[in-house]
């Protein structure tokens, strides 16, 4: 998003990145002249009761994972400040990313009553998330892909980042071919270029290191998986000499922690935690 917004300034256009929280490793990146706007929560009563009167169609859908789910997404719980953003603010299109933003999105255009296009962003492969042990436990994930099949068609457009979770999008929970585009992420520009050059104070990487590393990359949450990596590095290093690294935070942190040390292979696994190049 951030290089989104580098790009669209750059172009003369006015930009806002409405947060649902104004905090996270990135915060302090946010390209000069950006407007931000942190959305307010308000209780999760409200907010639930307000999400549902404003989708009484869809109300099956949404009574458990948004009625009697235990705790309330966090999103939803900001839907009145983004509807009045969207009256107030006067956008010309808003894009949003992430599952649980994209439908507070849509909903929060159709309660508003507004005709602003918006456009959604899915980023991973939803109902095979979903549909893992970990998040099958879980009432918000396990009925999203009803939610979404009924929520998506009311964006002016669906953005997928591959197109594996196009297809996913298509085939598993129903969304029209016609309303999904895949745009990759913008990654590779001069700001990468010019990080790459940076020398890497790591000695595991030294230019004359005999070991070779294995690097991962990703939050560590259960739907990065990081124990299987783990355990699958346990077994390479029964065979060879080995060193893994993994760039990331999370809260699984401490369960990696042991499960390294259970493994036996904690003195050649290194969590540096989040590292911005």
């Amino acid at each position: 998003m951030l290089n989104l917004i580098n790009g669209f300034l750059a172009r003369g256009r006015a930009v806002d990145l409405v947060l649902c929280q104004a905090k996270g490793a990135y915060i302090g990146e946010i390209p000069a002249g950006t407007r931000l706007i942190e959305l307010q929560a308000v209780s999760g009563l409200r907010a639930r009761l307000s999400t549902v009167a404003g989708n009484i169609r869809d109300f099956f859908v949404l009574l458990r994972p948004v009625l009697l789910t235990m705790k309330v997404a966090p999103e939803i719980t900001r839907i009145s400040s983004l509807q009045q953003y969207m009256k107030t603010g006067q956008p010309d299109v808003v894009l949003s990313a992430l599952t649980y933003a994209n439908l507070l999105l849509i909903w929060a255009k159709q309660m508003s009553r507004s005709s602003v296009p918006v456009v959604v962003s899915e980023r991973i492969a939803l109902s095979t998330f979903c549909a893992a042990p970990d998040n099958a436990r879980r009432w918000r994930w396990r009925y999203l892909p009803d939610i979404v099949q009924r929520t998506y068609p009311g964006a002016n457009a669906v953005i997928t980042v591959s197109q594996h979770a196009a297809e996913e999008l298509i085939t598993n929970i129903g969304i029209d071919r016609q309303l999904i585009t895949t745009i990759h992420n913008p990654v590779v520009d001069d700001t990468l270029r010019a990080n790459a050059e940076q020398a890497l104070a790591h000695d595991w990487f030294a230019p004359n290191a005999a070991v070779p590393v294995i690097l991962a990359v990703g939050r560590l949450t259960e739907q990065k998986d990081f124990s299987t990596l783990l355990r699958a590095f346990a077994r390479v290093r029964a065979d060879r000499p080995a060193r893994l690294v993994i760039l990331g935070e999370g809260r699984l942190r401490d369960d990696l922690d042991k499960l390294a040390n259970t493994l036996g292979i904690q003195a050649d696994v290194d969590m540096p935690g989040f590292v911005a190049n």
